[in-house]
């Protein structure tokens, strides 16, 4: 089970996919309740500890992407870099305040974001929506391919 978060060789089927991606938003959530105090306590230094934690996570992302891509029958780049470059600018513009204005609301600091903020978010939510698709409900490719064996040739789960 690890390999499917550590490892970037092999196939995943979308059962793969899936569970491996609730397992990682568990551990996001989980981590975004340690860091969110300190977070809407506002300032800079809570704002790039929050995108250090996104970072953190980018690997683990990654190495499923990377699996189900192969059982799309696809290379991992440039697919993971178009996948997840959007959500990572946007989030680090946001954590910078590059095109987003600092606002009090309710005795909170809240990043709100102005054009280009609003733009690179909007272009990140679509992209996101085209992975979603893209790597959990298309069908991987039957069979072997140059990655490996179908991940459901035997019918079972295989996650790495």
């Amino acid at each position: 089970m690890i390999a499917l978060f550590t490892s970037f060789d092999g196939r995943i089927s979308r059962k793969g996919f899936w569970l491996g991606s609730v397992i990682i938003l568990a551990i996001a959530f989980g981590l975004s309740l340690l860091v969110l105090p300190m977070v809407l306590s506002g300032g800079q230094v809570a704002r790039l500890l929050a995108f250090l934690v996104s970072l953190v996570l980018i690997y683990p992302i990654a190495a499923v992407m990377t699996k189900r891509l192969h059982d799309r029958n696809k290379p991992a780049m440039p697919w993971v870099a178009i996948f997840l470059a959007p959500s990572i600018i946007a989030n680090l513009m946001q954590t910078l305040g590059i095109g987003y204005t600092a606002m009090e609301i309710a005795g909170q600091t809240v990043m709100i974001p102005g054009t280009a903020g609003y733009i690179i978010s909007v272009i990140s939510v679509g992209v996101a929506l085209w992975a979603l698709i893209e790597l959990g409900f298309l069908r991987g490719t039957p069979g072997q391919n140059a990655y490996g064996p179908d991940p459901l040739a035997d019918g079972a789960f295989q996650a790495a």
